[in-house]
């Protein structure tokens, strides 16, 4: 990427709880989707900040089949969905939606152009990330916001490669996109995100 792939204003954020709410009023009143959602901790926090209509979550909702289930402290006796299911009931004010299974695939299956911000975070692995991103331009409002979690080469803690890096610049510098926010996290776990350049002149008032 190079300066003309970064929109004007675009800021820089100490979390991602702040970026998200500087994105917020794009995506008020609308629908949003959160492509792996693990426990819902992070789903309630998009639910409060943006107040969407509909909340779409996809997962492969398969923690409770990890060997010694390493999650039964939180999980209980529940399976992954279950747990998710019962945590987001309670949001009576959004319509939200569960999908099981690969996020790409699931999002395969809805219509062009319905969602106003997109927050990822599902395989972090390169082809899993370019999946995941093809569907959610495809399914992304022309004004919408893609958030991508993870914003790092490496995780040195699991100790494996990341594609999030090389998928979003890609994007900006061929697909027409620029980064419009960026997130800081102690670890270096960053978020970024992202808005077609030709919605860039209804970015919220500073």
């Amino acid at each position: 990427m190079s300066s003309e792939h970064l929109a004007t204003d675009a800021r820089i954020f100490a979390t991602r709880r702040d970026l998200v709410h500087e994105f917020a009023p794009i995506a008020a009143g609308g629908i949003i989707c959160e492509i792996g959602v693990e426990y819902g901790n992070f789903s309630e926090f998009l639910i409060d900040a943006i107040k969407p209509s509909q909340f779409w979550a996809f997962d492969l909702f398969d923690l409770h089949t990890y060997a010694g289930n390493p999650h039964a402290a939180v999980l209980g006796a529940l399976t992954h969905e279950q747990f998710y299911r019962q945590r987001l009931a309670r949001r009576r004010d959004t319509d939200v939606n569960v999908r099981v299974g690969d996020s790409s695939t699931r999002l395969h299956e809805l219509p062009d152009g319905i969602f106003d911000l997109v927050y990822l975070d599902g395989d972090h692995r390169l082809e899993g990330v370019r999946r995941d991103t093809e569907q959610a331009v495809r399914t992304l409002k022309t004004s919408g916001v893609i958030v991508f979690n993870d914003y790092i080469m490496f995780d040195h803690i699991a100790k494996m490669p990341y594609g999030v890096v090389p998928v979003v610049n890609d994007l900006c510098a061929r697909g027409g996109w620029k980064v419009v926010g960026f997130a800081l996290q102690q670890g270096m776990f960053c978020d970024i995100a992202v808005r077609r350049a030709e919605a860039i002149s209804s970015l919220p008032a500073q």
